[in-house]
């Protein structure tokens, strides 16, 4: 045997941080690695990865030890090669190596390997290994079953004993002495003397195989797989993912698993390659935990491996990250992980998060008061899409009032850092109250587009869909119609096709009614819970209907082609309880990160009802992650198209069209202020009582001082709006930094029962053509295109051009 010389010995640079739970030591790889198979952990904490690689001289085992890495590879050392399966250390800690040409044996200082021509093994190619009650060893190869005692082999092969296949990919052994065997087409059980076989029945074909096998609390052992997703097997039947938690087969668009643990508690834990993600199943219900928060995209799909800490709740996760060939060790502590706040269901899955992508800008939209972000610390707001460049980091809704008795209430979500404000689902229309279970049921945004309408339309005619051969969309199916019980029958519009008032799609033909040519839908509430985020503002009892929506029109003409750079989103919000509020103002919060977050600036047009962000000097490098935009800088706007009604003889003009208490006014854009902000020479604050959001909310800073002109904060008179009209019109100039803006619009009265209507634009412009700066000093062009692009969102609203691209005679003039 070759003795083992010298190790190849490299000091790799590590970086760690950690974020929600999720703690990340990274290190560089030898160029070539993409994958890993597993990670083990010797008795001084030392982590050993394992390679399944052909690249020459490539890195086959990791450990790290005292901060520095020993790198271990074929035909360099005595590993015997660098195909490697699986890795494990004994109680002894020896380190044992599964390969494609043996098992090796690694005690600190020599290296043994195990092959059929030395040993009784029963093949080279060994797949992976366990140890017994009495420490023994099991060893799966691709030729059979073996058992070590340390001195003998016992071999068992299809032909002797009988299992299911020679092909044996994992193992586990079931104190006192049950050992199961993983295969292409099921599992076999091993009790010391007789093997039982298992056959999975979904259809199998070349390739599928048992990847790993764990045993849960309630004595149900769980099978991650490929080709036949997780399953579930109480020792008779197996059960697959999808029937047993619906929403964890949702997240996992694919059924290739590769890696499944069960915790010191037995709670079974799956990694799921697509999402980037740990899903952990609690007596059956999932719960969330997202890699994606980390921004360690994108991952390479089979470099993951994972296991728990004895005795603790740590759940250790490996990867490498491409480009640049770094292999991350990412350990999760669940009980620092901050979720949404309901329920088991913590964190975005792809039933409450997901993209309104149908024109050139792709932004993500949630259920629980904000949408365009991940919920941790990046934008999910792409303009152009696909360009990773992003103008927006949060949108979120603020409302404040005050009841019959001046008791103030306040509904508001900003960052998440303390909680939650807002939850999914509608409220009892008789308490306005609601609970976790129906909480739970609502936690789901729908998406539909014109196609999917189309074609269900279609399918219905020819009777498909009667017949069940056209499998319905969930989203159509599922559409949130009608409320039952207490709450409201009337909650998501719908296409009453047969006109009984029921929503049926399967036998009435009925759909749901979007705008735009895809909307996203859901129902939230603030009702539920107690508000976190504005640390215990009292709930209003409001239930919010929101719909976000987008236009797809390619064909347009050029002067109207601003429609496919826009997004539109509609409020309605219900007074579900008994209460009369007055005094009430309502907020949309924007952070406006135009690429880099360091270096932007806003101006509000109160003409015409909108805040337009942009960046505020000549160059954006992007910051933090996030890409720049160079110097091909945008503008975005937010335009409030709509609101409800002024209070009558309230002396303002609501709608900034010069005209005071005219008949049917509405209460449009009243005022914009500062959130939060920071700079050098700028004040610092951030709400931390109720009253601070209802401030702000009415443009007054937290001390009470209203928002004043010419800077950020305190200087000269009182104004209603932050940094009034275009830059270039400006007398003073406006230092750039991190900032964001809320959008006012108030005083208002809401009676019980009452509904209110908000509807607003988001309208991105770049055109290289047309810089933003000349120097220091801004230029008018792009600015007023951006203008035109606004008046033609307003006209495409006013003209009720909703029901697509695709339906429409475009009939709006340019101005």
């Amino acid at each position: 045997m070759k003795k083992l010389l010298l190790p190849v010995f490299f000091l790799f640079f590590s970086v760690f941080y950690s974020q929600n739970g999720f703690y990340v030591n990274s290190h560089c790889l030898w160029q070539g690695i993409t994958s890993t198979t597993n990670t083990a952990i010797d008795l001084n904490g030392g982590y050993w990865t394992a390679y399944n690689t052909s690249i020459p001289g490539a890195v086959d085992v990791l450990n790290l030890s005292n901060g520095n890495w020993n790198t271990l590879t074929s035909p360099f050392s005595s590993i015997p090669s660098n195909k490697n399966h699986f890795v494990q250390t004994d109680a002894a800690g020896n380190l044992w190596l599964c390969s494609k040409n043996g098992l090796a044996k690694y005690d600190g200082a020599n290296w043994t390997t195990f092959t059929t021509t030395n040993s009784g093994i029963a093949g080279n190619n060994v797949s992976c290994l366990t140890f017994d009650q009495t420490g023994n060893l099991w060893v799966a190869t691709y030729s059979g079953l073996s058992f070590f005692d340390g001195s003998n082999w016992t071999n068992y092969t299809k032909a002797s004993s009988g299992f299911l296949s020679d092909s044996i990919s994992a193992l586990y052994f079931e104190w006192p002495g049950t050992i199961w065997l993983g295969m292409p087409k099921g599992i076999s059980k091993f009790n010391g003397s007789v093997f039982s076989n298992f056959l999975i029945p979904s259809p199998s074909s070349a390739g599928n195989k048992v990847n790993g096998i764990a045993k849960d609390a309630n004595g149900d052992y769980w099978l991650s797989t490929k080709g036949y997703g997780i399953q579930k097997f109480d020792g008779s039947n197996f059960t697959d993912l999808a029937t047993i938690a619906p929403k964890v087969t949702n997240l996992a668009a694919t059924n290739f698993f590769n890696t499944l643990s069960s915790s010191a508690t037995n709670e079974i834990c799956l990694y799921n390659l697509n999402e980037s993600g740990v899903i952990k199943l609690v007596n059956g219900e999932p719960e969330f935990y997202y890699l994606k928060n980390l921004n360690l995209s994108p991952l390479h799909k089979t470099s993951v491996s994972n296991l728990f800490y004895p005795g603790t709740a740590k759940l250790i996760t490996t990867a490498v990250l491409s480009p640049g060939n770094t292999l991350a060790y990412i350990t999760l502590i669940t009980a620092n992980y901050r979720g949404l706040g309901l329920g088991p269901h913590q964190g975005a899955n792809p039933d409450n998060y997901k993209y309104l992508e149908i024109n050139n800008i792709k932004a993500s939209v949630s259920n629980r008061g904000d949408a365009h972000w991940d919920y941790s610390a990046f934008s999910d707001f792409e303009a152009p899409k696909g360009s990773g460049k992003k103008p927006v980091f949060i949108s979120s809704l603020w409302m404040g009032g005050k009841d019959s008795v001046n008791q103030l209430h306040v509904s508001a979500q900003t960052y998440r850092q303390n909680g939650s404000d807002f939850w999914p689902g509608p409220l009892d229309t008789i308490s306005a109250t609601t609970d976790s279970v129906t909480s739970n049921k609502y936690d789901k945004v729908w998406k539909i587009n014109t196609d999917m309408i189309f074609y269900f339309q279609q399918a219905f005619a020819t009777g498909n869909v009667q017949n069940g051969t056209y499998s319905v969309p969930e989203d159509i199916l599922t559409w949130p119609a009608h409320g039952s019980g207490n709450f409201s029958r009337k909650l998501a519009p719908f296409v009453d096709v047969n006109a009984n008032g029921i929503y049926d799609p399967l036998t009435g033909g009925d759909y749901p009614k979007i705008k735009g040519d895809e909307s996203v839908y859901t129902i939230y509430n603030d009702k539920l819970a107690y508000h976190g985020e504005s640390h215990g503002g009292i709930p209003f009892g409001v239930e919010v209907h929101y719909e976000e929506y987008a236009f797809n029109c390619p064909a347009i003409t050029d002067s109207l082609s601003s429609v496919n750079n826009t997004i539109y989103r509609d409020f309605t919000i219900i007074n579900r309880s008994t209460n009369t509020y007055d005094s009430v103002y309502f907020g949309f919060m924007e952070d406006t990160d135009m690429g880099g977050y360091k270096d932007d600036q806003i101006s509000t047009i109160p003409q015409n009802n909108y805040v337009v962000a942009y960046n505020g000097d000549s160059l954006d490098l992007g910051e933090a992650g996030e890409a720049g935009y160079q110097s091909n800088l945008p503008i975005m706007s937010f335009v409030m198209l709509d609101g409800p009604l002024a209070n009558p003889g309230d002396g303002i003009d609501n709608d900034n069209d010069g005209f005071i208490d005219e008949a049917g006014e509405k209460c449009l854009l009243t005022n914009t202020g500062p959130m939060s902000a920071y700079s050098a020479t700028a004040c610092t604050f951030n709400p931390t009582a109720p009253n601070d959001y209802y401030l702000l909310l009415r443009s007054f800073l937290p001390d009470s001082t209203h928002l004043q002109d010419t800077t950020f904060c305190y200087q000269k008179n009182p104004v209603n709006f932050m940094n009034e009209d275009f830059p270039f019109n400006w007398q003073w100039p406006k230092e750039a930094r991190d900032i964001n803006v809320l959008l006012g619009s108030g005083p208002l009265h809401i009676g019980a029962g009452d509904t209110l209507h908000y509807a607003l634009a988001y309208v991105f412009t770049q055109d290289s053509t047309l810089p933003l700066m000349n120097g220091t000093n801004y230029l008018p062009d792009l600015f007023l295109a951006n203008q035109k692009d606004v008046q033609h969102a307003q006209q495409w609203y006013n003209t009720g051009n909703f029901p697509g691209c695709a339906n429409l005679s475009i009939g709006i003039k340019e101005n």
